[in-house]
């Protein structure tokens, strides 16, 4: 139970500190959402790993979030290229 409340606290903490900052930049919470999806997932498989029930599982979405991670920023390079590649031509 101290686990859950600790990892709950840290994901808390680090939503608000996250919210405070996107907000200096934008007035949309989209880019928010994007970079709490993984954080969450991570939080949800960590736990799951800490109570070794779930082992399977837990080791999943802490993968997964490392490779939605992982994938966002390379569809973001990607399309940043193309989109550089059509203003140069």
């Amino acid at each position: 139970m101290l686990e859950l409340l600790t990892i709950l606290t840290v994901f808390l903490v680090s939503t608000i500190v996250l919210l405070r900052f996107f907000r200096k930049f934008t007035k949309s919470l989209d880019l928010v959402k994007i970079v709490l999806l993984p954080l969450g997932l991570f939080a949800v498989g960590f736990y799951m790993r800490i109570q070794g029930d779930l082992v399977d599982i837990g080791y999943f979405f802490t993968d997964f979030s490392f490779l939605f991670v992982y994938i966002v920023f390379a569809v973001t390079f990607l399309l940043g290229q193309i989109k550089y590649w059509r203003i140069r031509e």
